[in-house]
């Protein structure tokens, strides 16, 4: 589980996504 560079990718990509959608609302906050 430490070495699987697959499951860390997917966190990555979902984190930037989260983010992606947070961004908006945060800059006409």
């Amino acid at each position: 589980m430490i070495g699987s560079p697959m499951f860390t990718r997917l966190k990555y990509q979902a984190a930037l996504e989260g983010l992606r959608l947070i961004q908006p609302w945060l800059t006409l906050a």
